[in-house]
């Protein structure tokens, strides 16, 4: 049996963004931040920051405000997630 199934994990779709997860990451890498020093400050795990910087995830709204106080504006695209 999968592993996956064994846990009563189940796959997801992609639901992200190519030019969210770009910008997120090139924010990130501007602003001298590791993913998990990222996470800590966002209160997230380091695999949920992996998430949105593959597209597989997009942050939700209230993540996002907090994205951008941290890393500063991500302008525009969060229209395009």
């Amino acid at each position: 049996m999968d592993m996956a199934k064994q846990r009563g994990a189940t796959r997801q779709p992609p639901t992200g963004s190519l030019p969210v997860a770009t910008a997120i990451r090139s924010a990130r890498h501007r602003a001298g931040l590791s993913q998990a020093r990222l996470a800590a400050l966002l209160g997230v795990t380091p695999t949920c920051i992996q998430h949105w910087e593959y597209a597989k995830r997009t942050p939700g709204p209230r993540t996002w405000v907090r994205l951008e106080e941290i890393l500063g504006p991500l302008t525009g695209e969060r229209r395009a997630a």
